[in-house]
């Protein structure tokens, strides 16, 4: 991930459905937050094993359909529009943990996302690269 500037902040690759960090730029490059910024990126490209769906609802406000997964106080709604994902929520005792939105479907493929962590105030946005 480049920052907008053009300064790389960190680097993942992805070999047979397993996540490796590459590169974190050294300010970032302590354990909780490599930990951390593993498991969003993990649960953004649909590698991370969330658990068995144990209801199915309907949100008419945004004409989608809801899967919660989890146990306990530590549970994931991904919301899910005309077969696409276009929102997963982290929900605990105190309200969403965090929520990635996933928008500007191109070939099946969301262009952007955006990852909030609403506990701890950080922001990932990811853009698609475009051929011109």
């Amino acid at each position: 991930m480049l920052s907008e500037i053009g300064i790389k902040i960190f680097d993942f690759e992805i070999v047979k459905d397993k996540i490796n960090s590459v590169y974190f730029f050294d300010p970032l490059n302590k354990k909780a937050v490599v930990k951390r910024i593993t498991k969003d990126i993990e649960l953004i490209a649909g590698l991370k094993s969330i658990g068995q769906t144990s209801k199915k609802y309907y949100y008419k406000k945004q004409d989608a359909t809801i899967y919660k997964t989890g146990k306990g106080l530590n549970k994931y709604l991904f919301y899910v529009n005309k077969d696409q994902l276009i929102k997963i929520k982290n929900v605990g005792l105190l309200g969403t943990k965090k929520h990635v939105s996933f928008e500007d479907y191109n070939h099946g493929i969301a262009q952007h996302v955006t990852l909030k962590h609403n506990m701890i105030k950080v922001r990932i946005e990811l853009t698609g690269l475009k051929n011109e």
